[in-house]
């Protein structure tokens, strides 16, 4: 069995950033909190928090008392960004904070303000329990319109003049079926394609990749949506596609002993973890009954 990792996977560039921020304050031997999961990848959260960051629920915030324990904190603000509001609460209350937020994100936020400032109605394609999604509500008075399908179209005001844009992390795909069905039925619609091009770029070598081996690993977190939405580019170019946290749940009749196994990562899914996931197969190869 042969085992290559694809050489575009990786962490995306907002991620990475993100990572090196955080490693640079901590190599000063200073405390640093995140407010909230920093991006969909336990196992990293797991490697960042031994070298020392701690992390708090974002909806600490959302307390009357919830400054009081963060004052003497250092606070980091995850790539998928934050409401409106707390940018505004951390400088009257005089927190120390670092903005891990995402370029791309931040942009869009910026954009969202903007819109919602000139009377345009909001609306995200997204999850609505998404960080960034909640972030991005949270720079139009929390009054945007989130959707993900057609059944979602009740929740719009057809007649009110609107601008279509989407989650960063939201299949392109999606984003332009739900603009196809959008548009005919409102007067008033500007569209602005949000989603995130260096996922949008990956999509034509991941299908290309995926053909040319037997069997493609998807590494990545169970909450990241851009795991899933890579998987679902995997899985349409190849059916023998899996979606694995780690390689413990590698399972033996996956493979058969002449395939060449591809392995590729979301935008959360750091090199080491791919890397680990190809020792596995190389050291305790599934088909010598490892792991059954």
């Amino acid at each position: 069995m042969q085992v290559i990792i694809d050489r575009n996977a990786g962490v995306c560039p907002g991620v990475d950033r993100a990572i090196h921020i955080i490693e640079n304050v901590l190599q000063e031997n200073r405390s640093l909190t995140a407010l909230g999961p920093i991006i969909h990848n336990r196992y990293e959260i797991d490697r960042l928090q031994q070298l020392g960051m701690k992390t708090r629920e974002q909806s600490i915030l959302e307390r009357n008392d919830g400054f009081e324990p963060l004052r003497k904190e250092k606070l980091f603000i995850r790539t998928h960004g934050v409401p409106k509001r707390y940018y505004e609460k951390f400088e009257t209350e005089h927190l120390h904070v670092i903005d891990g937020t995402c370029p791309i994100v931040r942009r869009l936020q910026k954009r969202v303000e903007r819109y919602y400032e000139n009377g345009y109605q909001i609306i995200i394609v997204g999850k609505a329990k998404h960080p960034e999604v909640i972030g991005l509500l949270g720079h139009c008075d929390d009054r945007g319109i989130v959707i993900l399908d057609e059944s979602d179209f009740d929740k719009i005001d057809l007649n009110k003049k609107s601008v279509l844009i989407s989650q960063t992390t939201i299949s392109q795909q999606k984003f332009f079926d739900i603009k196809e069905k959008l548009s005919p039925l409102m007067n008033d619609l500007d569209i602005v394609d949000t989603t995130c091009k260096h996922i949008n770029k990956r999509r034509d070598h991941l299908m290309e990749f995926s053909k040319n081996v037997d069997v493609v690993l998807v590494v990545g977190g169970k909450t990241s949506s851009n795991t899933g939405v890579l998987y679902g580019i995997c899985s349409q170019a190849n059916p023998r596609s899996y979606r694995i946290e780690s390689a413990g749940e590698i399972r033996r009749n996956w493979f058969h002993e002449e395939d060449i196994v591809g392995i590729t990562g979301g935008a959360s899914t750091p090199h080491w973890q791919l890397e680990l996931v190809r020792e596995y197969l190389q050291k305790y190869s599934p088909l010598r009954g490892y792991n059954k």
